[in-house]
Order: structure tokens, then sequence, then C-alpha cells
């Protein structure tokens, strides 16, 4: 700014030198004609260096603030803080007086992952996720932080577009540091108190699924039912079936199974009370024996 000033006033000098080289308008007090064209240029050489004695103003003005703000720095100096606006670790210092930069790694646990093309179009951030570990013994919660809109890298048509995803683990106390793999479960549907069966359990026909239910009349039922959420070998049923009901596990295992067919089941010997077999009489005794050993047969 100090040498813009004196390139100013020496541009003032130049116009000052210029002005005085004009006719002047009177000489020993008579009167002298000038031509109107070196009034205009007097005129304009006058405004020129007003306009520059302003700019010298206005350059003085920012000398003496910037001078000031030196000087507060200064007696400041050994205790100049800067607020980061984020909580962290200092993991690199940059002083170069162009580009001052410092980075901070995140106290936070962030897990890290790429989602294929079908897989990204599932999860949504705020959805829940389970982190486990080799390092944990216990399984960590998180939540998606991070759903990436664009391909990690450019898309080519012989291999799969890969989207990154973040996660935070909501519990910060853990053993987990920066570098460590872990298996990530994301969430993307959730039934709570879900009524389920072991998809064994299930026959499908077309569009249809049915289970087998064992009725209080000693038979089979075929059942149709819906279902939901199919998750590690176990299926939702959503209607059809009643908390309570025995139903057959393996059906595809029993030939010629068919509505209406009795089924026997193996004595609860714990359930049988030998004064409630004192009413029933001796033919009738025999005879469900024998038909229970026959039928086992």
């Amino acid at each position: 700014m100090e040498d813009e000033i004196d390139s100013i006033e020496d541009n003032i000098d130049d116009l000052e030198s210029l002005e005085s080289s004009l006719p002047s308008t009177s000489t020993d007090d008579k009167e002298i004609p000038i031509d109107a064209s070196a009034l205009q240029s007097e005129f304009d050489i006058k405004k020129e260096i007003a306009a520059k004695e302003l700019e010298i103003d206005r350059l003085e003005n920012q000398i003496e603030n910037l001078e000031r703000q030196i000087s507060d720095i200064e007696s400041y100096e050994t205790t100049l803080t800067v607020q980061s606006s984020v909580d962290g670790t200092i993991k690199d210092l940059s002083h170069a007086i162009d580009n001052p930069l410092i980075t901070i790694a995140s106290q936070s646990t962030i897990v890290t992952t790429d989602l294929t093309e079908k897989e990204i179009v599932t999860v949504e951030e705020n959805m829940s996720a389970m982190i486990q570990s080799d390092i944990e013994k216990k399984t960590q919660k998180g939540i998606v932080t991070s759903v990436a809109t664009l391909p990690k890298n450019d898309p080519h048509l012989q291999t799969d577009s890969m989207y990154p995803v973040e996660v935070k683990l909501q519990d910060t106390d853990n053993k987990l540091l920066p570098g460590h793999h872990v298996f990530l479960s994301i969430i993307t549907e959730e039934v709570k108190g879900a009524f389920v069966v072991p998809v064994t359990a299930i026959e499908k026909e077309g569009s249809s699924a049915f289970i087998w239910i064992l009725t209080e009349k000693g038979t089979v039922e075929q059942r149709k039912v819906e279902t939901g959420l199919q998750v590690n070998g176990q299926q939702q049923i959503k209607s059809g079936v009643k908390a309570g009901e025995y139903y057959i596990v393996y059906p595809g295992d029993i030939p010629a199974l068919e509505n209406g067919t009795p089924f026997i089941t193996g004595i609860d010997w714990n359930r049988i009370k030998l004064r409630d077999l004192k009413k029933v009489d001796r033919p009738t005794v025999l005879e469900n024996l024998l038909v229970g050993i026959l039928e086992r047969k």
C-alpha cells in the first residue's frame, strides 16, 4: 500500500507539472484571453489530482488499521488461540502462509463400506446397523450417517459400480481403532413382535404359502398363510396362524400328507396322572395303547 501511495504521489506531481504548463489567465494584472479547451484541460487535471489525493487518504487509513491489527496480534501472540468447530485429534499441521491447514481426526468411530448398485437403493440415512469384530466381544450398535449418491470410481460397463456408506458407532466406549476390519449388518427393514417359523415349515404352491397345523382334534390341516420377512432361516408369518398352535417343521418328510390325516404324538409321562387313568375302563386303555403301537410301526 505504501508503494501504491508513492506511485500515486508521483502521478500527482506529473499532473501538477502539466497544470503549470498550461497558459495562465492573467499576466501583470492584464487579462489574456484563453482558449476554452485549455480551461477544460485545467479543470480535468484539478479533478484528477483531487481524486488521487482522496485515494491516498483511503490507503493511509487502511495502513493505519492494519498496523493497529498487527500491534494487537503481536501483543497477544503468546496466548493466541484458534477454536476448532469439531472435536478430534490433530493429525497433521501445514504452516504454509498461503494455505495454513490443520487436519483433525474425529474421535467418533466410523465404519465405512462399499455397497453394490442393488444394495445401495435399499439403504437410507438413520437406518440402524450392527457391528461385530474379533476385537470386541459384544455387538456394537450403529447408525447410517452417510449414503453416497455417486459411485466410488468411474462407471465401467464390465464392472459393478460401488457406493460408499458410513456408519457411526453409537457407543464410543469400544476398543476399535482406525484400520480395524469389522462385520457390518445394516437393518433395512425391521418387524417387532413377529410370529416366525423355520423356512422348512413353509410349503409353496405358486404364489401361495402354506403351513401344516396340528389341530386339537388330532388331525393335520393345511393352512394358507401370509408371509413377510425371511432372515437367517426364519420366516415371518403375518396372518393365518395364532400363537400357541403346533405345526409340522418338515412336512416334506411325511409321505401322503393330506388334510384330515390323524397324527399320533409320543407320550408325555409328566402329564399322565394315575388317578385319571383309573377313571378310564380297561378295554379303552388297551385299545388306544394297541393303536399307538401299530401306528408307530
